[in-house]
């Protein structure tokens, strides 16, 4: 395969990881964001393929299977959600956590690794791609290899977008005030939040463990299918190490562990101090009782003042600025545009994107049908 193939797929890949990310940061519906993260990772194995080279493949091949792992845990989660309140709408939901809490752990450990946060799966397989990245910009050189340095640092700047999509979907969902749908949500069966914690303790473990997955299954399909001596990831007792570098996921989730069992000792201490020095409300309500002054609260002594409710910091609050800053291509994509330019493209010329089009979820079917095309052409030239 020529190296202008290589840079095509690369650049697809970027462009998906990129506008399905926003996309993503834009929706209220819990299922769409799930599924725009999936374009959106998909984009990311789609970009490591594109670097042509051994460790691009095995990173791309090691995502793929962080990647299934963490979306069948989010979407079953959200079907959890809506089991318990009827509804995926975000901007209805709140305080979930107090009835769901295995279900909101679910979506926590989910969304944290699929930005890619240490020690979780999705760390380990993402810091193969931008490895990948890296190795390719070094080795090809020129403006070839900057276009790839580039789109490595797109990577990881889409990684913190997805960070900031799947907090407001966390907090718009499992913090803050309770809504009414919240106050009558069903409990979640057992065989539901059985099913989150299996996916979840796995996730956990091989974010700790990457090399158990890689040496015992990603390796070896990497070695076979290019035909290598070796493989371009080495395994180690505590993780792995490649030409650009070394990652200790068993190291640094000791340290991890280490640093937040100090930060609690601190907490608790404090907490144990300021139970010692500070009064009892009755003590405090036998100080003030003499007290001739009122509290000057800002002004809003005119009564009646805001409903709680009213005061929440809704979802759309998240995402002001950028819809501010960005209203026109904002206004685009929620037209369908990007989605429509796909669809129209592969109808001009291929004229045959419906029989394709066999995902039938909004508007996510669009970019199968690309990566069915994509495959397509991939296997066109590779048997040509």
């Amino acid at each position: 395969m020529t190296g202008l193939m290589f840079i095509i797929i690369a650049t697809f890949g970027v462009i998906t990881l990129l506008i399905t990310a926003f996309l993503a940061l834009i929706e209220n519906d819990m299922k769409r964001i799930i599924a725009y993260s999936t374009v959106s990772q998909m984009g990311y194995i789609i970009l490591a393929l594109g670097f042509g080279s051994a460790l691009g493949l095995t990173a791309a091949l090691f995502h793929m299977f962080n990647h299934a792992l963490l979306k069948s845990m989010l979407f079953l989660a959200a079907g959890a959600v809506i089991y318990a309140t009827g509804t995926r709408d975000i901007t209805k939901l709140g305080g979930l956590i107090s009835r769901t809490p295995i279900t909101a752990l679910a979506v926590l450990v989910g969304g944290l690794a699929v930005a890619g946060l240490p020690p979780l799966n999705g760390f380990a397989s993402k810091l193969l791609i931008y490895e990948a990245g890296l190795e390719a910009s070094f080795r090809i050189g020129g403006i070839i290899g900057r276009l790839y340095l580039l789109y490595t640092l797109i990577a990881i700047f889409v990684s913190a977008l997805t960070l900031l999509y799947f907090m407001r979907l966390f907090y718009s969902v499992f913090l803050g005030l309770s809504s009414k749908l919240t106050l009558e949500a069903r409990k979640v069966p057992l065989i539901m939040k059985a099913a989150l914690m299996i996916l979840a303790t796995l996730s956990i473990i091989i974010g700790v463990a990457p090399q158990i997955v890689v040496g015992s299954l990603i390796n070896p399909a990497v070695v076979n299918i290019l035909g290598l001596s070796r493989p371009a990831v080495e395994v180690t007792f505590l993780g792995y190490s490649t030409s650009i570098g070394f990652y200790g996921a068993t190291i640094l989730t000791l340290v991890l562990l280490a640093s937040a069992s100090i930060v609690f000792l601190m907490y608790y201490i404090s907490l144990t101090f300021y139970k010692r020095t500070t009064l009892p409300p009755a003590k405090v309500a036998e100080e003030l009782k003499d007290f001739k002054y009122e509290v000057f609260t800002g002004g809003e002594a005119t009564p009646p003042l805001l409903p709680l409710e009213e005061t929440k910091v809704t979802p759309e609050e998240f995402v002001f600025a950028l819809k501010t800053a960005f209203s026109k291509p904002y206004a685009f994509s929620m037209r369908g545009g990007y989605e429509r330019l796909i669809v129209r493209a592969a109808e001009k010329i291929f004229g045959f994107s419906k029989e394709l089009d066999i995902i039938r979820f909004e508007n996510v079917s669009s970019y199968v049908t690309l990566y069915v095309l994509i495959a397509l052409i991939m296997l066109l030239y590779v048997l040509r």
